[in-house]
């Protein structure tokens, strides 16, 4: 974790078993968005509650929801 309390990009998706392309899809669809960018680096970081979303996003696709059904942003964003 380089920001305390921020988790970059690359942490949230080892952690979660998933790509970094993913979690930019995610915020392609507006599922979600970083909590803190770098505009001169471009680097995402992502406070806990982003990452529960990303992990509440991953679980509801497990279930079968799709990220075009309006559900699954709803539900992410219940978190």
């Amino acid at each position: 974790m380089k920001n305390r309390g921020l988790f970059s990009i690359g942490e949230v998706a080892k952690a979660i078993g998933i790509t970094r392309k993913t979690i930019l899809n995610y915020e392609t669809k507006g599922l979600i968005k970083p909590d803190k960018k770098d505009g001169a680096s471009g680097n995402r970081y992502y406070t806990i509650d982003t990452f529960t979303k990303v992990r509440t996003i991953r679980i509801l696709q497990n279930l079968g929801l799709t990220l075009d059904e309006k559900g699954i942003s709803k539900k992410a964003d219940d978190r």
